[in-house]
């Protein structure tokens, strides 16, 4: 399951306006002592993702990740170093 809060999708919904039908991928970004960091990158759906449909854009994830993190939150995160999407992943 992919969440996107309501901040998140008026910050998406902002950046890809005037594009088509845009679709971003959730990617493992690297690992680390506190975990693993996430991206998002723009991508060709495939046979082996899961999709979220979210208004003018889709939101992928491979369905093999799934099994490790079932539930994806995309957030988007201001504060006094800056400003950004956050994805979390939990179960």
């Amino acid at each position: 399951m992919i969440k996107v809060t309501d901040v998140a999708l008026e910050k998406l919904k902002v950046q890809i306006s005037g594009e088509d039908a845009t679709t971003l991928e959730i990617i493992i970004d690297s690992f680390g002592w506190s975990g693993v960091s996430f991206n998002l990158v723009q991508a060709e759906q495939k046979e082996h993702h899961y999709a979220s449909e979210h208004e003018n854009f889709t939101i992928i994830v491979d369905k093999e990740l799934l099994h490790t993190f079932p539930i994806f939150t995309v957030d988007y995160s201001k504060g006094i170093l800056g400003s950004g999407f956050v994805i979390r992943g939990g179960q």
